[in-house]
């Protein structure tokens, strides 16, 4: 029997939805609204619908006020990590899903300024790039509630529905 690869074991997943059929039938923002409760539930496939749909924006958010990849990427996850834990607790029926998002991000870019030395100059971040272990434990948490691998997950020409 062959030894057991060491660290996470990632699973392989379709690339980001661009369009769907419930934005095609609704409007987007009751669509992500509809979202929230069953990840509250812990739905994972409601989660990687809603990161599928609104990582682009996010992301670019983000971009515009970190100018480090990996500590963008690391704020990228936590962003979403914490979006996972908190999906059932400030979503109301007018609440617009993207800008709570993007507030989330908004006070993490901040916390994180000025972003810590990293140890790469790489343009987009590898597991081992990670800035600090807290960064390094929101980049592995996101990639195991999504189930993909971390490096599509980092980069900024992300698809949006």
């Amino acid at each position: 029997m062959p030894p057991s690869p060491r660290g996470p074991v990632v699973q392989q997943s379709p690339p980001a939805l661009t369009d769907c059929a419930e934005c095609r039938a609704a409007c987007v923002d009751d669509h992500l609204r509809s979202l929230m409760d069953p990840i509250s539930r812990g739905d994972r496939d409601a989660f990687v619908t809603l990161f599928d749909h609104t990582r682009a924006a996010v992301r670019a958010t983000i971009d515009e006020e970190l100018q480090d990849p990996q500590c963008a990427a690391a704020v990228f996850a936590a962003t979403y990590v914490e979006v996972w834990w908190l999906a059932g607790c400030h979503i109301g029926s007018g609440t617009d899903v993207v800008g709570w998002i993007n507030r989330i991000a908004e006070r993490r870019s901040a916390e994180e300024q000025p972003c810590p030395a990293s140890a790469s100059s790489a343009p987009e971040p590898a597991i081992g790039d990670a800035v600090d272990a807290q960064h390094l434990r929101a980049l592995l948490e996101l990639t195991s509630l999504l189930g993909r691998p971390l490096e599509p997950l980092t980069k900024l020409d992300l698809g949006r529905c």
